[in-house]
């Protein structure tokens, strides 16, 4: 009889599923905005776990500002200690705030309906995901699966003064050695 009870509430928690998570990226700067949903039939009150690629977030949920750090790359909210229950059908929208390094990462851990990326940046980037460039933006917008492994980071590197112009002194060097050989000829 326990077991049964026990396999009800982790079917209660796989009912849970984002509809819409923004994601916006300015430099270091990265705000995600994730809409959950209940897609059961009770009342969730459980914990909700989310995947974050830095040590330090500050969370925002039903209108309190916390400071989490993250374990593993996640973050655990119980909703009970924010005196929160997501009635059946009905969304619950968490915003957080965090700082990256050299790339931004995520793990999808829910069904999610909508992923919008959104990256304020003029630097080439690489990803493996769809994204499209348009005035300093770069922008995706497609359904994850469970368990996808999102990077994005930049690709190019800034080149040294001091490599290009030793570059440079080269091609000429050896254009002129070119020249002068010819010239003997």
């Amino acid at each position: 009889m326990l077991i049964s009870i026990a396999l009800a509430d982790e079917k209660e928690i796989e009912n849970l599923c984002i509809s819409k998570e923004e994601i916006l990226i300015k430099g270091r700067d990265v705000f995600e905005d994730i809409n959950f949903k209940n897609a059961g039939k009770k009342n969730f009150t459980e914990n909700i776990t989310i995947w974050v690629c830095s040590s330090s977030i500050e969370v925002s949920i039903g209108g309190n500002r916390i400071n989490y750090k993250a374990k593993n790359n996640l973050i655990n909210l119980s909703l009970k200690d924010f005196k929160i229950s997501l009635p059946p059908g009905k969304n619950l929208t968490i915003r957080l705030h965090y700082l990256i390094d050299k790339k931004f990462e995520k793990k999808i851990l829910y069904t999610t309906e909508e992923l919008e990326i959104k990256i304020l940046s003029d630097e080439f980037l690489r990803a493996n995901i769809p994204i499209k460039y348009e005035n300093k933006t770069y922008y995706s917008s497609y359904k994850p699966k469970v368990g996808e492994y999102i990077i994005i980071e930049k690709n190019a590197k800034s080149i040294d003064p001091i490599f290009l112009s030793i570059g440079i002194f080269a091609i000429f060097l050896g254009l002129l050695i070119i020249y002068a050989i010819f010239r003997r000829l």
